[in-house]
């Protein structure tokens, strides 16, 4: 068996290269056209960009404007997004919702959109976790802001109190 080479020397692919043999640590093979292959890298190297600029730009825009607003955010989530608008679910701080609060989101939704960034930010009362999800799965969203209490506990709500009662 030969061994791998400790200093591998990059392999460069013309667009008209024909074809291209890749073999991943796996050791599944693949034949692709040279076309098919810069593609492919063309397309990871546009996915980190955008995956750069969402945390920089949209994640902390988000979060600063949670912190602006704290006494009545309680969390920030957002989830996968399943179309072209990016999903935000704002966890106020009361179990009512907040119409006040609501004005805000709707500016911070119309600052993003002057900027690139089509979000559709929904505001829900303090509730249970189960509550949420009707709307989206806590599990695999990004929690923007809060610290992983951003929902009312069963104890809370049994007994009626919640953490800002107290």
């Amino acid at each position: 068996m030969a061994s791998a080479d400790p200093v591998a020397k990059p392999l460069q692919l013309h667009w008209n290269s024909g074809k291209v043999l890749v073999t991943p640590q796996d050791n599944d093979r693949f034949v692709v056209e040279a076309k098919m292959a810069i593609a492919s890298c063309q397309g990871v190297v546009a996915f980190d960009r955008f995956w750069q600029q969402f945390q920089e730009d949209f994640l902390t825009r988000l979060y600063k404007w949670c912190e602006q607003y704290q006494s009545q955010v309680r969390a920030c989530y957002v989830p996968f997004p399943t179309g072209a608008d990016i999903p935000v679910f704002v966890i106020g701080s009361s179990e009512r919702f907040d119409f006040n609060l609501n004005d805000h989101i709707s500016d911070l939704e119309l600052e993003l959109d002057q900027v690139g960034w089509r979000a559709d930010i929904v505001q829900l009362p303090l509730a249970s976790p189960e509550t949420f999800s009707s709307f989206f799965k806590l599990s695999g969203s990004i929690q923007v802001y809060g610290d992983g209490e951003g929902t009312r506990s069963e104890s809370q709500s049994q007994s009626g109190v919640s953490q800002d009662d107290n």
